[in-house]
This record gives structure tokens, sequence and C-alpha cells, in this order.
């Protein structure tokens, strides 16, 4: 079923917060397969690499594809373990080229890098996520960002345009979870700050305990509006979607300094990514 965001301009926030206690980082260095903190979970007609600095993705054509996507988990050798028993910040530095890159982008559909940390037990679906998109909306490519969360099958997202894709944009993804709230808060910095994507996440509501490991997982590949094979011809190629740098913190981190800007428009869009799939 369609679900609705809401969709609202781009608004600057404060700088974030220094002096947070790093856990865990990988800047993607070298060459080659990411880290062994990292496992494949799903590859489908998409692979990914390290070079440049960046974790890179790589697709041929899309066209009448349905699925492009790679998701990565955050369970390898080396990873921490996250729980709602402590606070917690992950983020990470994402880039997306800008639409000459994918010039044969059709109406509804784009690329994605989507972030997301969801309850780790197979019997539930609670979760959260982001999703950072250049796609058209149709009127041509644009950036946006998406923040998302479901609980107990209730869902609520939230969509901002930052606006037409003529330059490459990098960002950066916040969530943080304070476990004194039990709270989870997403916010994305494009250089002068962060902005909240969506309301807060209640974890007490989610079916899981204090000790219970959450996963983290991240996923480079097409977004659609739709389930339909895609109709654009564009490939995605290193440079062009990529995540630059990650890091966890023990504590949790501003995501939101500022009231944004009421909502402009509505739109009806399939979820973007990896959005509330159930793993496998």
């Amino acid at each position: 079923m369609p679900l609705k965001l809401a969709l609202s301009p781009l608004v600057l926030l404060l700088a974030p917060t220094a002096f947070a206690g790093v856990i865990f980082t990988d800047s993607f260095s070298g060459s080659g397969a990411p880290g062994a903190a990292w496992v494949s979970d799903e590859e489908i007609n998409a692979t990914v690499n390290v070079s440049g600095g960046s974790l890179n993705v790589n697709a041929g054509t899309v066209t009448g594809l349905s699925t492009v996507r790679h998701t990565l988990e955050l369970t390898g050798t080396g990873a921490p373990t996250l729980t709602l028993g402590s606070s917690w910040t992950v983020e990470a530095v994402t880039s997306i080229a800008d639409g000459s890159a994918f010039s044969t982008m059709a109406g509804g559909e784009g690329v994605q890098v989507t972030l997301g940390v969801r309850n780790n037990l197979p019997a539930t679906d609670d979760r959260a996520q982001v999703n950072f998109v250049n796609l058209n909306f149709g009127a041509g490519p644009q950036h946006a960002v998406r923040g998302a969360h479901r609980t107990g099958g209730s869902e609520t997202e939230n969509i901002t345009i930052i606006g037409d894709a003529t330059a490459s944009l990098t960002a950066t993804i916040r969530m943080a979870y304070d476990a004194s709230l039990d709270q989870i808060t997403m916010g994305l910095d494009t250089g002068s700050g962060f902005f909240s994507l969506v309301s807060p996440v209640d974890t007490s509501a989610w079916s899981m305990t204090d000790s219970d490991p959450l996963l983290i997982q991240f996923e480079l590949g097409l977004a659609k509006f739709s389930g339909d094979p895609a109709s654009s011809t564009f490939s995605i190629e290193d440079g062009e979607l990529t995540v630059d740098e990650f890091n966890v913190y023990d504590e949790a981190l501003s995501t939101n300094t500022v009231v944004p800007e009421p909502s402009v428009a509505l739109l009806s869009l399939v979820a973007l990514g990896f959005a509330f799939r159930r793993r496998r």
C-alpha cells in the first residue's frame, strides 16, 4: 500500500556536538571488499567495493529491473553491539552525484543510500531508517531525504525535498538513541547543521528488551515510486553513490536544533530502499 509522505523545504541547523565517544569507525580506506565488520545480506543486481576512500555501489543499466540493491549489515568481526539499554548515535557521511550522472532518469525513479536500525529479532518488524536520494519526482532529478519508522505495524514517515540535483551533494545522516527518553531521532546535515527528518521513535513500544541486539543496515541502489520494472537506462558507477565515513558513538547526539518550516505538499510513494522489509 502506498505510504503518505509529507514534504517540506530544507532548513538548516547548528553544527553537531563535539567530543562524543567513538566506539566504532570506518573511513572506507584501502581497496576491495568492505571491512570485516560488514556482512553482505542481499546482493541483487548490484555490487559494492571500497575505492577512492569511499564505499561504492556498481550496477549495470537498471532498465527492466524491479530491484537493484546491495545491503550490508554491521554484524561482522569487530562490529559493536547496540541495544536499547544505553544511548548511542550512528552517523554516516554519504554522497550522491548530480542529475547529469543519471540523465535518463524516468519519473518516479532514482538512486538512494539507506541507513537503518531495527530489531534484530525476526519475529518483529520494529525499525527506523533514513533514505537519502536523487530521484525524479516528476520535474527532473532532485535530492531529497526521507525519515521513517515502524512500531508494531504502525508507520510514520516524512520526506524533505532538498533541491534540484544540479550539483553533487554530500550529507551526514544521523540516527541517535536517548536511553533516558526511549527515543530514536533522525537528522541530516548538508553542511550548515542538522535538521530533523521525522517525529521521534518511541522505542518503549518496540517488542524487545534492553539487552536484545539491534541491527544496523546500509542499502545502496535503485529507488522507485512503485514495484514496476524500471524504465530508466542509467547505470550506477563508482563515485556516484557513496558512503565516505561511518561512526558509532556512545551517546545521543543532537539531530535537530530549530523548528522545520511547514510542509508544502504531499506525495504517495511506495517505500524507498529496504523500507520496512522483514529480514529473512
